[in-house]
């Protein structure tokens, strides 16, 4: 699921933007906040794919402009120098700087009109946000680390309070990891549930057999179920 940051100090602003997001995207999961501490921690926990954020957050302060200095420290972090950012201002001096050394998607002074927000907004969810794939993920048994490359991992069968990790070479069985905890780390790789307890690699669909409910894996490794209710999440994810 895409991720949405707002940081906004107007209420009433941050609730009509939130409004919008869930209406073009109503899948989109929206992160609504009025201060820098909380999106730094947003930023930090959860995969961003998208910022708006107003350069002035201290109203009443003419000098603030902590909004912009957010979007200068988070361009820092590699894997957010790309990540789209719409920043609001009531300065149209900001702007060149916005572009130039901010990079960002776009621009609006206030006050601006909400159908070119509305355009802005369609436009930058379009694309995944490009994230550095790594090496491996440790996966832990008891006192026992696993280093698993990502792009081994054909997919992973959650059984039994067990989940079976299905490489092109191996199986590799750990206790006490639940689907949730595998799809929150690789869901963000291209990874998608499409039955219950089983998370595929999309580097691995080769087909969806709809008639009998199959996901058909490429190089003959075979098929796993599809389930009915994750056929809409999984025909998304194969068409990227």
């Amino acid at each position: 699921m895409k991720k949405v940051l707002v940081l906004i100090n107007e209420a009433e602003l941050g609730e009509k933007i939130e409004s919008m997001v869930r209406e073009l995207h109503p899948n989109v999961s929206v992160l609504c906040v009025n201060n820098v501490s909380e999106a730094y921690q947003m930023v930090l926990s959860q995969d961003i794919e998208l910022m708006i954020v107003d350069a002035v957050l201290q109203k009443g302060n003419p000098e603030d402009i902590s909004g912009i200095h957010f979007v200068e420290h988070v361009r820092k972090i590699v894997e957010y120098e790309f990540v789209p950012v719409i920043l609001l201002s009531a300065l149209s001096d900001e702007k060149m700087y916005a572009y130039s050394e901010l990079h960002c998607y776009g621009f609006l002074e206030k006050p601006f009109s909400a159908a070119v927000l509305r355009n802005l907004i369609h436009h930058a969810l379009r694309f995944d946000r490009m994230l550095p794939k790594p090496v491996y993920i440790p996966f832990r048994q008891g006192g026992v680390l696993y280093p698993v490359f990502v792009d081994d991992i054909v997919y992973v069968e959650h059984k039994r309070r067990k989940m079976n990790i299905h490489t092109k070479k191996e199986n590799i069985e750990i206790p006490y990891h639940t689907c949730e905890q595998t799809l929150a780390e690789l869901e963000r790789y291209g990874f998608v549930l499409c039955a219950r307890g089983i998370v595929v690699n999309r580097k691995y669909i080769y087909a969806l057999d709809t008639t009998n409910h199959f996901v058909v894996l490429k190089e003959g490794l075979g098929c796993l179920e599809l389930g009915r209710t994750y056929f809409g999440n999984v025909k998304a994810v194969f068409e990227k």
